[in-house]
């Protein structure tokens, strides 16, 4: 049974047309034998579906859970997971299935790393992402249902396209609630900078820059 109405494929088919500029892959996590992992099924299919939509969105399927060689090399630790390729320098990842506001953050994505350009943030805030020598690693919490998660998670997401020092992981916390309470996740979105910052809510890119340079003084 297809996720996707005919209405959502038109309007999906819609948004992919304007966002991606080329070919864009990622590799899928996932555990199909796995009872701790029912999502895993429903986000291959997401990606069924919209490699039916536009065949320029390339997958591989990696099922053997956690294990995998190319799980341990790109540091996966949860499952499902999707990890993101394309025209970016640092690592992307996105913990659980992109459902509710999250498939926006899903398309927004794909749209980005499918360029080299990069529109998300002010040329001075480009700059200084770029600049950034010392490891960053953002983890943002994130659920369906919450309209200002996308944001949050696409700004984690635009940093670490610009840079290699910078990771972003997405979790839709609501699949992790274990990841969830060891970072005290109570309101989402939550953003977690190197496991000392903590922001709850939005942030404009003003606060962002003031919370790395915190983290370096």
């Amino acid at each position: 049974m297809a996720l996707f109405t005919e209405e959502d494929r038109q309007g999906i088919k819609k948004i992919l047309d304007e966002k991606v500029k080329g070919q864009i892959h990622v590799d899928l996590f996932i555990d199909e034998n796995s009872e701790e992992c029912p999502p895993c099924e429903a986000l291959v299919q997401i990606f069924e579906e919209l490699h039916q939509l536009d065949q320029r969105l390339l997958y591989t399927v990696h099922d053997t859970g956690l294990k995998d060689e190319a799980a341990r090399k790109n540091k996966v630790d949860c499952l499902p997971a999707i990890l993101f390729n394309g025209q970016k320098e640092g690592r992307l990842l996105f913990y659980g299935v992109p459902s509710g506001y999250e498939f926006s953050t899903l398309l927004e994505t794909l749209g980005a790393l499918s360029g080299r350009e990069s529109s998300f943030f002010t040329p001075e805030m480009k700059d200084y992402l770029q600049s950034i020598s010392s490891p960053v690693h953002f983890k943002v919490f994130v659920t369906p249902r919450c309209p200002y998660c996308p944001q949050a998670a696409l700004t984690a997401f635009a940093a670490a396209k610009l840079n290699k020092k910078i990771t972003a992981e997405v979790y839709e916390v609501s699949e992790f609630p274990e990841t969830g309470k060891k970072y005290q996740v109570e309101n989402v979105p939550k953003t977690v900078i190197n496991d000392s910052i903590h922001i709850i809510g939005g942030y404009p890119e003003k606060g962002l820059k003031e919370k790395l340079e915190e983290l370096f003084s």
